[in-house]
């Protein structure tokens, strides 16, 4: 659906002001060139847009460091020192951040170094992935009345998530994966509720978070995602 089409149609962040373009629900630049196709796009107005591009020009930068997919090595290589080169202070802040921690490859423990990252934003951004997935695969539309969770789903998160949301009875159930699994993901909607959704995330082949680097507890290679109506 090109952009013409998405005209006059409210936009799927704010929910109040009509949308003037069509949006990448993730980012090309999450993706190699050769990953590109098919992405999911949906109608987004100017200042949401805005707004969304300038946590996508982090978040490009920053997650692919700690990328573990086939493309990896291709995305280190060739986009991320470009990107470095145009943001010096952000380069000095990862570089003076970096620390060394354990990480698990291939079932072996290994070194591996570990770059700090705000929160806040991933949050903040993948509030509003779920706003476009639940758009682009339902036309459901959340607003103020809705609230959304963001959650780093460690592995004790992942195995609850797992039984008590992902394993329940669905009216709805999709699945994607994008870019050669470059990020794959899974949603489902609740019954009689559309703007209830539950939506679980993976990008670049499970890369790891860690809200607190002496407890390897604090771990997340997933995000879990719920959405539904404000309790009055």
């Amino acid at each position: 659906m090109g952009s013409k089409k998405f005209r006059g149609v409210p936009c799927v962040y704010c929910a109040m002001r009509v949308a003037t373009s069509a949006d990448h629900v993730f980012a090309r630049e999450f993706f190699t060139l050769s990953e590109r196709s098919a992405l999911p796009k949906v109608p987004a107005c100017a200042v949401c847009n805005s707004q969304k591009s300038v946590l996508e020009h982090y978040l490009t930068t920053v997650l692919p460091l700690g990328g573990r997919h086939d493309s990896a090595s291709e995305m280190l290589s060739s986009y991320v020192p470009r990107r470095l080169s145009k943001n010096l202070p952000l380069h000095r802040q990862l570089y003076d951040g970096r620390i060394s921690v354990a990480s698990t490859a291939n079932g072996a423990s290994e070194q591996a170094l570990a770059f700090p990252i705000e929160h806040t934003k991933l949050e903040e951004y993948f509030a509003l992935i779920a706003k476009g997935l639940a758009w682009y695969h339902w036309k459901v539309l959340l607003g103020n009345d809705d609230v959304i969770q963001v959650t780093f789903l460690t592995h004790a998160g992942e195995r609850y998530f797992e039984k008590n949301l992902l394993n329940v009875s669905a009216f709805q159930v999709v699945r994607g994966e994008l870019g050669g699994r470059t990020i794959t993901y899974e949603g489902r909607q609740g019954f009689g509720c559309p703007q209830v959704t539950v939506w679980r995330i993976e990008m670049y082949g499970g890369l790891e978070v860690i809200a607190d680097a002496t407890s390897l507890s604090t771990k997340a290679r997933s995000i879990g995602i719920l959405t539904g109506p404000r309790s009055s």
